[in-house]
């Protein structure tokens, strides 16, 4: 159970350097970057805008529900 706490918490890390060239760079840790492919990258990207949309969502509805409910 440990192991997947840890996952998780590295979850935001590897989402930062798979999100963008530019910020692997940045970091450094283009190498990183470049070590996977498109195909290993793309669920953390996903994942990642599923949270977001959902954290806006969840905003929204928090605010439509208190002003005008």
């Amino acid at each position: 159970t440990r192991q997947y706490f840890f996952q998780i918490a590295r979850f935001p890390q590897y989402l930062a350097v798979f999100s963008s060239r530019w910020f692997a760079k940045r970091t450094g840790q283009l190498e990183f970057y470049e070590h996977f492919d498109k195909e290993f990258k793309r669920p953390f990207i996903i994942a990642f805008l599923l949270a977001l949309f959902s954290l806006i969502f969840m905003s929204l509805g928090l605010l439509l529900d208190k002003f005008y409910l």
